[in-house]
């Protein structure tokens, strides 16, 4: 089996493991700092206080700092002379950046260098830091009002899953949630939503208030295109966030909320094996064609008993197999030959059928997938699929 990638925002073929951390909280936002008055700046900033909720610990793993409680602000020589970050490396926002000496164009060109990163509508943040969670919830911070309650993709975006199609922009306007009649504030920098959040539902993470993993991973479940809400559910139990019996047990609270028939679809669904977003959807064409549902992760085992392959999905009592071949880990010629050579091998050795199949096949819209798989099945699939 290929190996295993770590979590990235968005991505082909990733894994949706994140390390556990401890969480910590954050100050309100300090006054913006200049960087031609940083000559007496430290070069390290710690943020490490308490948090207020204690949320479970995942044991997997993630390599890019997402759940660090640390946010390093390295200096890096640009042209030969050492560059402090912007605003010593804190996020501000657009309207902010004239007191930091910076104007639209070259928030534009500095955007483009990757000098600036736009981790939010209106939210810039110096480009050498870290994308850790520390700094997301600052980005939040700055754009929401002291009541808010940070909700869908926004809250998933903290907690490290990404609740964005493989298509969609990766832009975010902030989410977040107010009680009904209290009021929406008109600002494009966010988007206001009412909704009826009970105390369970909630959590504080330092300075920012929102969704606990498992109101989130529902709130995903029932507003995101089906095929997208099964991998963000898929995600969040993935990485150790959430339990299947925690989101079968927050279901009787969203009775009558919009979009729970699909929820509660979604939920017998949920697959914590599950890899990758692309294996979710592909997982769910073949449920949804009306085929059985296929094992995920099967361990192809050699006769000392050790592991040889993975399959992503499969029917061990036909040993047929399927997988999705994502670009990441099958885009180019030496990987897909190698991806033949591997089938060859289940085959030969070990009596397996696998077929792969790529992104175009498993995001378009013909029923190629669902007809191969009836072949290899001898069943006839239920057309059209339903999304």
């Amino acid at each position: 089996m290929r190996p295993l990638s770590p979590l990235t925002l968005p991505c082909e073929r990733t894994s949706y493991r994140s390390a556990g951390s401890r969480f910590a909280a954050i100050r309100p936002p300090p006054p913006l700092v200049s960087p031609l008055a940083l000559s007496d700046h430290p070069r390290t900033t710690t943020i490490a206080a308490p948090a207020t909720t204690r949320i479970r610990r995942s044991s997997a793993h993630y390599d890019g700092a997402l759940w660090m409680t640390t946010t390093a602000m390295p200096f890096f020589r640009d042209g030969g002379s050492m560059r402090t970050p912007i605003n010593a490396g804190r996020p501000f926002r657009r309207d902010q950046a004239s007191d930091l000496g910076l104007n639209a164009y070259r928030l534009t060109r500095d955007v483009a260098a990757g000098v600036l990163r736009r981790p939010l509508r209106q939210v810039y943040v110096d480009g050498t830091t870290a994308d850790d969670r520390d700094q997301r919830i600052a980005c939040l911070a700055l754009v929401l009002p002291e009541h808010a309650v940070v909700w869908g993709r926004s809250a998933a975006w903290v907690w490290g899953v990404n609740g964005f199609g493989p298509d969609e922009r990766h832009l975010m306007t902030p989410e977040y949630v107010v009680p009904h009649h209290r009021g929406r504030k008109r600002d494009r920098r966010v988007r206001v939503v009412e909704a009826a959040l009970t105390a369970p539902d909630v959590v504080e993470l330092g300075a920012l208030r929102l969704t606990s993993p498992t109101r989130t991973a529902l709130d995903l479940a029932r507003h995101l295109h089906r095929p997208w809400a099964l991998a963000a559910l898929d995600a969040f139990t993935s990485t150790g966030l959430v339990g299947v019996s925690e989101l079968n047990a927050g279901l009787p609270r969203l009775f009558h909320h919009p979009g729970v028939v699909q929820a509660r679809e979604l939920v017998r669904l949920v697959e914590p094996k599950t890899e990758s977003w692309g294996e979710s959807v592909l997982r769910l064409r073949i449920i949804d064609a009306g085929f059985p549902r296929p094992e995920a992760q099967i361990e192809i085992l050699a006769p000392d008993g050790r592991v040889v392959y993975r399959i992503d999905l499969g029917y061990p009592q036909l040993r047929i197999g399927i997988e999705y071949d994502g670009e990441d880990h099958h885009g180019t010629r030496a990987q897909q030959q190698h991806d033949e050579a591997r089938r060859r091998d289940l085959g030969r050795r070990f009596g397996w059928t696998v077929h792969g199949y790529g992104r175009g096949a498993v995001l378009g819209r013909r029923p190629g997938v669902e007809l191969a798989v009836g072949e290899l099945l001898n069943l006839t699939p239920r057309l059209p699929r339903r999304w």
